[in-house]
């Protein structure tokens, strides 16, 4: 295979809506080819709830939590449960044309294409990451990043992720 230019963003804390805005702008001037196969790297830089596109926000999370600790809630472009995010998990986001002969055609493939670099990252920190199909991340069975894909009318396809440096449970559980 011919060797493929890039495009590196490392975007550093981000508002935390920026943070799922980013890589669907990216997507839209990817898909007018204004701009090369992207890998996004951000953080919050503060908490933010993110749900799923075909979630009810009522049903999924305490607004009043939300409101109390001024935490927004954010619908991503992407499917998925309602996840509470902050400034220590890394954010990656991959944003690639389909045309791009790395891409596989089934999204299971992809995820599992994808998804060699986190596990690679973990496994460089000491960790003993796995892939777990279709979409995990996983410690001795237990899954330590959930990941997100979608693909554009634009034919691109997007694929987001975390790596969790530490989580604070008593907000989540909140």
């Amino acid at each position: 295979m011919s060797k493929q230019k890039w495009r590196w963003l490392d975007l550093g804390a981000l508002n935390p809506v920026d943070t799922q805005v980013i890589y669907d702008a990216v997507s839209v001037a990817r898909g007018r080819n204004l701009v090369e196969d992207t890998i996004i790297f951000c953080y919050p830089a503060s908490p933010l709830v993110c749900i799923g596109y075909h979630q009810e926000v009522e049903k999924e999370v305490d607004t009043e939590i939300c409101k109390r600790f001024d935490i927004p809630i954010v619908r991503r472009i992407l499917g998925g449960g309602a996840v509470y995010l902050d400034g220590d998990q890394l954010f990656y986001q991959i944003v690639v044309s389909q045309k791009n002969p790395m891409v596989p055609l089934l999204v299971e493939d992809a995820f599992e294409h994808f998804l060699k670099g986190p596990v690679e990252a973990y496994r460089s920190l000491g960790i003993p990451a796995e892939y777990r199909p279709i979409n995990d991340i996983q410690v001795k069975g237990r899954k330590i990043s959930g990941n997100g894909a979608t693909t554009t009318v634009d034919g691109v396809f997007i694929l987001t992720g975390n790596i969790i440096l530490d989580f604070n449970y008593d907000m989540m559980v909140k």
